[in-house]
């Protein structure tokens, strides 16, 4: 609290103003605040104060109550206590309040928090220590106990500092402190369980508040539902339709069995038993849970074939296919709550991520921390470059894009693509004439392509090998691996030779140098190699993906360009979603080690797929997270003995090894939901936003690859990457290109419609080109960044000396204006007498010149300036430009 709110006089004075300015939240400061008329007054004028511009003017005191804890009760409290509201006026009142001050300064503190989610990790780390071999490590257990008893004390201090810092009122508000609340509670209730006296055998093994809940989930669920909802034997009135005759888990036939009364006749002597299969129709809560298997295809089948053998009449043995109309009932389920219903999962996730995306700035960056939105953007232009600060996307409630027409937007979006992007230094080529042939030949685009093809038929001989080959067969593999090690190996020196050391500043040279010299020593010291656990011509397989930039050179090939790009932009954001989904899996995995460690193994429960480590819980959930053996595993953890129900599970045992069939259903289903139906759907959204929004840049026609070939052009005629070329190389640079940028000669009068800006020293900037290029393919001449209010290139000039001094078309105007004074003086001059006559083919030679004017006068008009060639038909833009019109 400050100084200023410690004396009395000011102490007062500061209370009536934090009435005052709390009196909108709270029906009872109004009356605190009334109670001191005249400090209240002051306060109120003091507050009221005005700034120059008409405006009320904070002042310190609002600016220190603006961050101050809110009412610890709610109004009605404060209406029914009056003792509460005369107590904040005392010297103990003002205590209170100043230690409240200081204790929500520490909560709000970001060190705090980033404290208390260190401790919770902490403790979820030693949660999943906790798994079915911790009975055989009581080093170990006494260790977790003591850090059990830790973490509890640290969060029973958070939530009563929070109590402290936040009131009553805002705590129990707020769902995430109730969640706390809860915790702890259970926290302490199993710390005072714990140390109770009692036999050493009855000691709980619980390790927090997740164990404690285990504890009283298990009591409760075990109880009610599992014995009022699961698997219990048919016996008396309570048997169902679905109730069958078995021996040794095979239903009898109804020529053997066709009643009740005759199953449980002799069941001593015989071994029959009356039972109801797990999954049924008896309850809607069954029938919920059935009809959830159907949707998801697991174990569906035996559930219909139950139904379809179910006799009409209850007590009746099944028999085959008696209830045939059962058929048509689950192909219809299939149809509408499988094929429809459920598939509207993903459709809602879609929707909802879709809004989600809109509001966070129209693009995928929601899912994404800053460096992942930087390489987001940069992968959306498939360069390699520094990351830069990326231009988030405008979102459409405040957007410029509102204001844009369509082609306005194509452009703005074709800006941003090239405001990520920078020419690149060239590898220098070597001046000695050996590796200066090496250079052009592992720098051609026809040598990548041929080592493309050798990879793909390395390939193609590893499917060859089998089981059981030939040892002619055997050799012959052998031999050609060999030959193709050579290859590689030739490929590898050359470019070392050639690139020199620039070769390892390529990633993909680095990883091509490492599986060469591994599978030179596998070859050398075949037996060391072996041990490896991935073999080095194995990795080889690795440069398939190199395929993609040779792909770009194969028109027919776009429509795989676009997904393997899809692919590449979807990467952070889906790193990100795995996450979630990771941390799902750790929750529910912990819960599974509290619930089913000792479950006996049986159905889908085997040595790999338990619940008795965290490593193998995981390795179940991400199994079953694309639904697959869920069902066996449900069949697993409902293995319970309730009632007469009999099973090979103990439930006297140390521990109990039966399972409970509540805890099982919610705990599956749950899970399901929220990773199979939602998180892993979630990957889809992601995939098909990127996927949309490449498709529609190639619909536009203008790619990240079109910038990239206009980059690697670049480089031929900036080798050093200074971002400018010579006007004089303007035109020969235009024509390099590929479409659909290029523009092939004669080119001249269209760069001066383009109307280039030109920079000191007649160079040209190399965004600008592709600004004009752009424009060009674009086809609107109305294009101007001012228009839309930003320039997302203007950025990048800024880093480089970028003065223009005049453009294509200024140059044009200036040259021709230039020509025309000169002939006019010529003229003059000769009217004179100045000069001696002119040749005879002087006359001739200016009326075909006036011939051509008029015939160009029309192409001129386009660029709304009459332009006329010289008499030679030559015109120069700059300073020794060959360019011709």
């Amino acid at each position: 609290m400050p100084d200023t709110i410690e004396g009395d006089n000011a102490s007062t004075k500061s209370a009536s103003r934090a009435s005052s300015i709390k009196s909108k939240h709270s029906d009872d400061s109004k009356s605190i605040s009334s109670s001191s008329t005249s400090d209240d007054e002051d306060s109120k004028i003091s507050l009221k104060k005005v700034d120059a511009t008409g405006e009320p003017e904070i002042n310190d005191v609002e600016a220190v109550f603006a961050n101050q804890p809110d009412e610890c009760f709610c109004s009605i409290f404060r209406k029914n206590c009056p003792c509460c509201i005369r107590v904040e006026h005392t010297a103990i009142g003002k205590k209170w309040w100043s230690l409240r001050c200081k204790a929500y300064a520490m909560v709000e503190h970001k060190y705090f928090e980033t404290f208390i989610i260190t401790m919770i990790l902490a403790s979820s780390l030693a949660l999943a220590l906790e798994d079915v071999y911790l009975r055989e490590r009581p080093v170990l257990r006494e260790v977790l106990n003591y850090f059990d008893k830790f973490f509890t004390v640290i969060f029973i201090l958070e939530m009563l500092l929070k109590w402290v810092a936040f009131g009553y009122k805002k705590y129990f508000t707020d769902a995430w402190c109730w969640l706390d609340f809860v915790i702890v509670s259970i926290s302490i209730i199993m710390l005072v369980i714990e140390n109770l006296p009692q036999e050493e055998g009855q000691k709980g093994d619980g390790v927090g508040s997740l164990k404690a809940l285990r504890t009283l989930l298990r009591s409760y669920w075990s109880v009610q539902m599992g014995r009022n909802a699961g698997g219990c034997e048919c016996i008396d009135k309570s048997y169902s339709i679905y109730c069958k005759c078995v021996v040794d888990n095979i239903r009898l036939p109804r020529n053997i069995v066709a009643h009740y009364n005759d199953c449980i006749l002799n069941q001593n002597e015989t071994g029959y038993k009356w039972v109801n299969p797990d999954v049924n129709f008896d309850t809607v809560f069954n029938a919920y849970l059935a009809l959830f298997q159907v949707a998801t295809y697991k174990g569906w089948t035996l559930i219909m074939d139950d139904a379809i053998d179910t006799p009409t009449e209850i007590g009746y043995q099944p028999g085959d296919e008696i209830n045939v109309y059962m058929y048509l009932y689950f192909v219809l389920f299939i149809i509408f709550g499988s094929f429809f219903t459920l598939n509207l999962f993903i459709g809602v996730i879609i929707e909802n991520f879709n809004q989600q995306k809109k509001k966070a700035g129209g693009s995928l960056e929601m899912f994404m921390t800053e460096d992942q939105k930087k390489y987001y953007k940069a992968m959306k232009r498939m360069a390699s470059k520094s990351p830069q600060k990326s231009i988030p996307r405008p979102d459409a409630g405040g957007s410029l894009e509102m204001f844009m027409t369509d082609d306005q937007k194509k452009y703005y979006m074709a800006m941003k693509r090239m405001s990520s992007k920078a020419p690149q230094k060239s590898i220098p080529r070597p001046t000695f004439w050996p590796m200066g042939k090496m250079y052009d030949l592992v720098t051609n685009q026809a040598f990548d392509i041929g080592i493309m093809i050798v990879i793909m038929l390395n390939m193609l001989t590893m499917t060859l090998e089998h089981h059981n080959m030939t040892e002619t067969f055997s050799n012959v593999l052998q031999y050609i691996n060999m030959s193709f090690i050579v290859v590689f190996t030739v490929e590898c020196v050359l470019k070392l030779l050639a690139l020199r050391w620039f070769y390892f500043k390529i990633p993909w040279n680095v990883f091509d140098f490492v599986v060469v010299v591994l599978s030179i020593l596998g070859v050398a010291i075949k037996d060391a190699m072996e041990a490896l656990l991935v073999p080095p011509t194995l990795l080889r397989v690795v440069r398939v993906f190199r395929v993609g930039r040779v792909l770009r050179l194969v028109k027919s090939a776009k429509g795989i360009r676009t997904l393997l790009f899809s692919l590449a932009v979807s990467l952070p954001a889906l790193f990100n979603i795995g996450l979630l989904l990771f941390l799902v899996m750790f929750i529910y995995a912990t819960f599974g080690m509290s619930f089913f460690m000792n479950v006996k193994h049986t159905y889908g429960l085997d040595d790999t797929f338990n619940f008795e480590t965290f490593g193998r819980s995981i390795i179940m959930l991400f199994q079953m997270c694309t639904s697959a053996g869920w069902s066996d595993a449900l069949a697993g953890l409902i293995n319970e003995n309730v009632g007469n129900k009999t099973t090979d599970c103990n439930p006297n045992a140390d521990p109990p090894n039966c399972g409970s069939y509540g805890i099982a259903v919610a705990y599956l289903v749950s899970y399901l939901i929220i990773s199979f139906l939602v998180v892993v759907n979630m990957y889809i959204a992601v995939i098909l936003e990127n996927f949309s929004q490449a498709t529609e840049d190639v619909q536009h026609g203008l790619t990240p690859d079109d910038f990239d070939m206009y980059y690697e052009k670049w480089e031929h005629y900036d080798p050093n990457a200074t971002q400018f070329i010579d006007l004089d190389k303007l035109s020969d640079f235009v024509d390099y290109l590929e479409e659909p940028l290029r523009l092939p000669k004669p080119n001249h009068f269209m760069l001066v419609k383009l109307d280039i800006p030109i920079c000191d020293d007649d160079k040209m900037y190399c965004r600008d080109i592709l600004d004009a290029l752009t424009k060009n393919f674009l086809g609107s001449d109305n294009l101007d960044n001012t228009d839309m209010g930003v320039n997302p290139l203007q950025q990048d000039k800024a880093k480089v000396e970028y003065n223009v001094v005049s453009s294509t078309m200024k140059r044009q105007v200036m040259n021709y204006a230039a020509r025309v004074i000169q002939r006019r003086w010529r003229k003059y001059q000769h009217v004179r007498g100045d000069l001696p006559p002119p040749p005879p083919s002087y006359n001739e030679a200016t009326q075909n010149v006036s011939q051509e004017e008029q015939k160009d006068e029309q192409a001129e008009n386009d660029i709304e300036i009459v332009i006329s060639p010289s008499e030679n038909r030559t015109v120069e833009l700059g300073p020794d430009s060959d360019v011709v019109a």
